[in-house]
């Protein structure tokens, strides 16, 4: 016998020695004390950047950057100063996440909330590379 069949044949004797699992027992259930409360559903928040009423978003956009030597150089702009910025460790995305949060989520008249700030983060950084 080759050692490839004696191998299956330890193994298929390995699995017949084995007991079954039990099946769950049925009635029991794991029932919280309370409700979980449903979440509302709504679709991703969008900012529809290129229509004519919306101008005034990109306006904010580079108004939040041009006066930040840290914004510029994170983002590739150009820097008003010749000397070093200090980042503070802080990378794109988090940066990203403190302009959505000015511009969408801060303004008391804003429909946004802060659930929203990872999709309205990705939103701004698409906005800046395009």
């Amino acid at each position: 016998m080759s050692s490839k069949k004696q191998l299956q044949a330890k193994l298929k004797a390995v699995r017949a020695s084995r007991k079954p699992t039990p099946a769950p027992k049925k009635g029991k259930e794991n029932k919280a004390s309370k409700p979980l409360p449903e979440k509302k559903k709504q679709g991703a928040p969008t900012v529809r950047w290129a229509q004519k009423d919306s101008h005034h978003l990109t306006n904010q956009l580079l108004a939040l950057i041009e006066p930040s030597d840290l914004y510029r150089q994170s983002f590739g702009f150009t820097k008003i100063s010749n000397g070093p910025v200090q980042t503070g460790g802080k990378k794109p995305p988090n940066l990203h996440a403190e302009i959505a949060t000015a511009m969408f989520i801060a303004p008391p008249e804003s429909k946004y909330t802060n659930d929203d700030l990872e999709v309205l983060t990705s939103v701004v950084g698409n906005r800046i590379s395009a």
